[in-house]
């Protein structure tokens, strides 16, 4: 009966022509399938033709999961340089080389190029991210962050640092 079903669904699909059989010739090109992704393709932006959970593998489609902690990890970075201009302005210091270097070019753009580089960083990480250790990176990441916020609401919460805002 299988045999039966697949033989008249052959028939429904038209032959191909001379030209097509003549144009491609399947022993020059490759199965693309079987390249390993690269790290960055032209479905990388757009479409996205692989998904995989398989470890040491780049994919083309991040799925809504990663997309969701890089969105995490960007707004905390957000707010760490708000609540890093408030402190500041509420007399506290930069303990961060870095982040001071960055300071020196005005509190625009401490905020500008704060969020490119981490932009940057954590783009990186959503490309690596079925590597372990850049799945290590995103968790140690996350946890910094979440502990960042906890001392950012301490300072902020603390009554000695200066009331002016």
């Amino acid at each position: 009966m299988t045999s039966e079903l697949a033989e008249s669904f052959d028939d429904l699909a038209p032959a191909p022509t001379e030209e097509q059989r003549a144009g491609y010739d399947p022993s020059t090109h490759g199965d693309r399938r079987k390249r390993p992704t690269p790290m960055i393709s032209r479905y990388s932006f757009v479409g996205g033709r692989r998904r995989s959970r398989e470890p040491n593998t780049y994919t083309d489609h991040y799925g809504a999961f990663a997309l969701s902690v890089m969105l995490l990890l960007n707004a905390l970075n957000v707010l760490d340089s708000f609540f890093t201009l408030l402190y500041l302005q509420r007399g506290g210091a930069e303990a961060n080389p870095i982040a001071a270097w960055m300071l020196s070019h005005g509190p625009a753009g401490f905020i500008l190029m704060k969020t490119c580089f981490f932009g940057f960083a954590s783009a990186i990480l959503c490309l690596h991210k079925n590597f372990g250790r850049a799945r290590v990176g995103i968790w140690i990441a996350t946890a910094a962050y979440g502990l960042l916020m906890l001392y950012h609401m301490f300072l902020f919460f603390r009554r000695d640092i200066g009331t002016e805002l």
